[in-house]
């Protein structure tokens, strides 16, 4: 699809989000590029942080077994999800290991069981069962333990987004790109290998967001404070007293911040120099954007109680 710089005012503004959903991520970062006001429309914002430190499992099978869910915010439009970390196996021996990440129903989230059964499972032996989905065309085979989470998980996968190869020796850098779709959650499974003292290490795991961020690019900015102000932090990852302090900090300005918006006030210049130092100059202070800051914390904390 061509579109000339001249004819962009011609375009809807839901036209250009549109059309991004079609492009892979080089692809649309470029095309922002060919006119500013195609750059505000798409207001195109990368968001990273890492959400686990380490990530080390030692199940003594050939099954597949649940790892956690990948966090994709729902407050704005996710354009595509990077999904990195360092891998390696036990670094001896046959090597099994391998990592896959499924689409399950946003609604069967955290309401086990309540889900669409896209498997019928009321054949299955007591112990485990193999289930073959498509990915790309290709089958794979899930093995599984016939435990009441993971089995009722399984049931409600729609589709294989990735599946690696075989974990290496030595530590190297897995990384993969896709495109979340609405009403989906996404989950990594694992398989560590039986027959032998087999390990799976996943370490540095961090997710890179590309987002279609709004003109004033709010949720980009609410992130970033939340990150230099440690207020969230890997999963496995206990808060240091220092990064307390900052935390703490953060809280304290935000209501003082939100105070002063919810009465029309404004915002005191001791609060304005400390946002200022945490990256958010006084002309970006809305209410809006405390919204997203207070939204985003929400959604890391649940990420937080869940993994836990």
């Amino acid at each position: 699809i061509i579109i000339q710089p001249s004819n962009m005012e011609k375009l809807l503004d839901d036209i250009p989000p549109l059309i991004a959903g079609y492009l892979p991520p080089a692809d649309v970062i470029s095309w922002s590029r060919t006119c500013r006001k195609l750059h505000s429309k798409l207001s195109l914002t990368v968001v990273r942080r890492p959400i686990l430190t380490s990530f080390i499992r030692h199940d003594r099978n050939d099954n597949h077994h649940y790892g956690f869910q990948i966090p994709v915010t729902s407050h704005v439009d996710t354009h595509s999800i990077l999904l990195s970390m360092n891998w390696r196996d036990q670094g001896w021996g046959n090597r099994k290991g391998m990592v896959m990440v499924a689409a399950e129903e946003t609604a069967h989230v955290d309401r086990l069981g309540q889900g669409h059964d896209s498997f019928d499972c009321s054949q299955l032996n007591n112990e485990e069962y193999a289930v073959e989905l498509n990915i790309f065309r290709e089958p794979v085979l899930i093995r599984i333990e016939k435990s009441q989470m993971e089995r009722e998980r399984l049931s409600s996968i729609q589709r294989i987004v990735f599946s690696s190869g075989i974990a290496p020796h030595n530590l190297e850098r897995l990384s993969f790109t896709f495109q979340p779709k609405k009403n989906e959650s996404y989950h990594l499974w694992y398989v560590v290998g039986g027959a032998g003292d087999h390990s799976l290490h996943l370490s540095n795991v961090t997710v890179e967001a590309l987002m279609l961020d709004d003109r004033a690019r709010s949720f980009g900015k609410a992130h970033a404070f939340l990150v230099n102000s440690k207020t969230i932090h890997p999963w496995d990852v206990t808060t240091a007293p220092e990064h307390r302090f900052l935390s703490d900090t953060s809280r304290v300005i935000l209501s003082s911040a939100r105070y002063a918006f919810a009465r029309g006030l404004h915002v005191l210049p001791p609060t304005v120099s400390i946002f200022d130092w945490y990256g958010i100059s006084g002309a970006d202070l809305s209410m809006k954007l405390i919204k997203s800051i207070d939204l985003l914390q929400i959604d890391w904390e649940l990420e937080l109680s869940v993994y836990m």
